[in-house]
């Protein structure tokens, strides 16, 4: 199982594993806090590894783009953001994510 900080309150969230034959495992999941989580369902610790913020609704579903570069999120709303992945740097498996 995973750590949650907000272990008081229920959240649905909607889950988008991904694994990559370059950078492993990991799950996101869309949320009713309007966030995107990252986990690395590898690490022993700090599993969550990036927090997409952006959205005012929702998070209903995301979607990994073929070639694992591009992570869509839509809302309740209807606003889908298209979030680019660009590497930190190579020595870190983590990512970054910017729309």
């Amino acid at each position: 199982s995973f750590p949650c900080k907000k272990a008081t309150e229920q959240l649905r969230s909607a889950f988008c594993p991904l694994i990559s034959m370059r950078d492993g495992a990991c799950v996101v999941t869309g949320s009713e806090d309007m966030t995107v989580y990252i986990f690395d369902v590898k690490r022993n610790e700090g599993y969550c590894v990036n927090e997409l913020k952006g959205h005012a609704a929702p998070v209903l579903d995301i979607s990994w783009s073929y070639d694992e570069s591009l992570l869509a999120s839509c809302d309740r709303d209807g606003i889908v953001i298209i979030w680019k992945r660009i590497a930190i740097n190579r020595e870190t498996p983590v990512d970054s994510y910017g729309d």
